[in-house]
């Protein structure tokens, strides 16, 4: 059975409010300096992984072990994300690091061009796997959204440094909290709201809301098809139930009337600011 992030995200709301800690965000750069002098051993793991589609052998490190190597206490955190080159993000739940075994692979095996990685085209860019890629050897249990490639980055943090104001202000109405669900796990990679989020993709709330200028009808037929309304869009087909879309389009409205920024001139100073604290 897949994971259902659903109860993970309600569980860190709520212990957002009631924790007392207050760890700061903490950012590594996977680069030479950060894999020297690594006690653990490079290893192997066989999988269906959601890129290449296909079971291949990749080389790599049991992640844990580089987290127990590098002294970071990961447990004092909510959140762990994964940034790739394209500042494309995926926040996991700590809890995963010692329930589902991730794996951080530096090559694939089954290439015979001395390359490491090999190029896919996924809707309108061509990417690849590295130079880190983040699998699991409990594959069954952890669906597509949580295997991030091409990472460069890794942010530890709390569950409101994650999420901040993308997260709705009143989080008793469920449809809006499935919506919210619905956000993290299909846009929030690409997406972000209240610039919040990733970079790759277009921000969804400030100053204008996407429901301010599309509608409902056309965000669903265009994220069904991106390429049936735009050539070479980067964007790929999302598949989410009628259901789930729903949800999506009422926490959306929401957000409309919690924006951070309302003009042009705010929501840039903002974004300044935030590059500077990268």
């Amino acid at each position: 059975m897949k994971v259902k992030r659903y109860k993970y995200i309600l569980v860190f709301l709520l212990f957002s409010v009631l924790s007392a800690k207050a760890e700061e965000r903490k950012i590594f750069q996977l680069n030479g300096d950060f894999f020297s002098g690594l006690k653990t051993k490079e290893s192997n793991i066989t999988t269906i992984d959601p890129l290449y589609n296909e079971r291949r052998s990749f080389s790599g490190y049991q992640f844990i072990n580089i987290l127990q190597d590098k002294k970071i206490d990961y447990k004092k955190y909510d959140i762990i994300t994964f940034i790739a080159k394209d500042d494309f993000k995926i926040s996991i739940p700590i809890s995963f690091i010692d329930k589902y075994k991730p794996f951080l692979a530096i090559k694939d095996n089954t290439l015979k061009n001395k390359m490491d990685w090999q190029d896919v085209r996924d809707g309108g860019r061509v990417i690849n796997g590295g130079p880190y890629y983040l699998m699991w050897e409990e594959e069954k249990k952890v669906q597509n959204e949580y295997w991030a490639f091409g990472v460069v980055k890794l942010q530890f943090s709390s569950f409101k440094e994650a999420f901040g104001a993308s997260i709705p202000k009143d989080t008793s109405k469920k449809n809006i909290m499935q919506g919210f669900q619905v956000y993290q796990e299909t846009c929030s990679a690409c997406h972000s709201m209240n610039l919040i989020g990733g970079q790759l993709g277009l921000e969804m709330n400030v100053p204008k809301n996407f429901s301010e200028y599309y509608t409902a009808e056309y965000i669903k037929a265009y994220t069904k098809s991106p390429t049936s309304f735009r050539a070479n869009a980067k964007m790929p087909p999302v598949k989410i139930s009628d259901e789930q879309f729903s949800n999506f389009f009422l926490y959306l409205k929401e957000m409309k009337e919690n924006k951070l920024c309302n003009n042009d001139f705010t929501c840039q100073n903002l974004m300044d600011t935030k590059l500077l604290k990268k």
